[in-house]
Formats: C-alpha cells, structure tokens, sequence
C-alpha cells in the first residue's frame, strides 16, 4: 500500500504565498507594488478600490505589467476581485490567478525573460 504524502502547498497562507512569488519576481528583475492590509478595530481593510489584485509586477525592459491575484488552493474570489478581472481582461491586460500549485507556471512566467 503506497503512503499519501500530504501536498505542503494545501497548507499554505496567502502571505506566505505572497512572499514567495514576491521573492521569485524579484529574483527575476521585476518591480512590485502591492497594498499592505491594515487593520481597523480589528478587521482588516485596504486602501483603493475593493477586488484590485494583490500584486502589480511591472518588467523594467518592457516585458509585460502584470496583475496577479494570489490565493491559497481553496481560497474564493469575492464579486468585487471577479468585477476587477473581468474588467482588467476586457482591456486586455495580463491577469493572473496563482495558487501555490502552480508554482511552477509563476517560476516560468516571471522568469521568462531573465537571460535577455
């Protein structure tokens, strides 16, 4: 009988997921931008408009503006993150929903163009 090994990205925050693709773009040359959350009698809240993606990556040579979403593996997206993407897509910008998963899909994207 073959033992089922426990998938470690099926236990991972959203900030510690965060902080991996942050570090992988930066490796990568990229520049982020992204919304600290604070908090406010206890809830949390941001500044901006509500659903915006979590990270804005933007290539310094011209090799794309990226808008990623970053979500644990069952995490939803509220009304306002499903407006935001569709709105972003309609304009043809470059959005992405990550999950730890698919680690390797953000490895390829953002690493894309480090060897140019």
């Amino acid at each position: 009988m073959t033992e089922r090994v426990p998938d470690a990205s099926a236990h991972i925050s959203e900030r510690m997921w965060q902080d991996k693709v942050e570090q992988v773009a930066i490796i990568n040359g990229w520049i982020v931008d992204h919304k600290i959350p604070m908090r406010f009698n206890g809830r949390p809240f941001t500044t901006g408009k509500a659903g915006m993606p979590d990270l804005i990556l933007i290539h310094p040579r011209g090799h794309g503006i990226l808008y990623v979403e970053l979500k644990t593996e069952r995490g939803k997206l509220s009304p306002a993150q499903i407006e935001v993407a569709a709105a972003l897509k309609a304009n043809g910008a470059e959005y992405y929903l990550w999950r730890p998963s698919q680690m390797a899909e953000v490895e390829e994207r953002l690493g894309r163009w480090r060897k140019q």
